[in-house]
């Protein structure tokens, strides 16, 4: 897989499923990405401030950067655990009830995207998504 190209970035309000409902601006970012030896457009939403810190002129791979990525939000979660006072006990803790959290919040929104629960679902209509509904 190459570099992404982007092809538009407009500015999106987004109200996040969460205690607060206020509505947050995110870039949409329309790229072209090559799948499989075709190229797909994708639509991506990123935060202002790390579409800033990460996405430079150089191309860089995908592991380039998910790093850059991973260690902007990383900083910003360790600063807010030294803020907000969290001890080095709790911080296993935290991490599991955030893992469990997103874990469930992704299965809801899957639930929603196939219009029925994941045991539902036959290996079929899996499998029609994988080959472009080739019969």
């Amino acid at each position: 897989m190459g570099a992404d190209k982007i092809l538009s970035i407009n500015e999106k309000k987004v109200a996040l499923d969460g205690p607060d409902k206020e509505k947050s601006t995110f870039l949409k970012i329309e790229l072209e990405r090559i799948i499989e030896n075709k190229p797909v457009k994708v639509l991506v939403l990123w935060h202002p401030v790390l579409f800033e810190e990460c996405v430079t002129e150089k191309v860089s791979d995908a592991t380039e950067m998910r790093e850059g990525r991973v260690m902007v939000v990383r900083n910003r979660i360790l600063d807010i655990m030294l803020r907000y006072g969290i001890t080095i006990g709790e911080v296993d803790y935290l991490n599991q009830r955030v893992l469990t959290s997103i874990q469930h919040t992704a299965a809801r929104a899957n639930d929603i995207l196939w219009g029925m629960r994941a045991e539902d679902r036959q290996l079929i209509d899996v499998d029609r998504i994988l080959t472009d509904g080739e019969e």
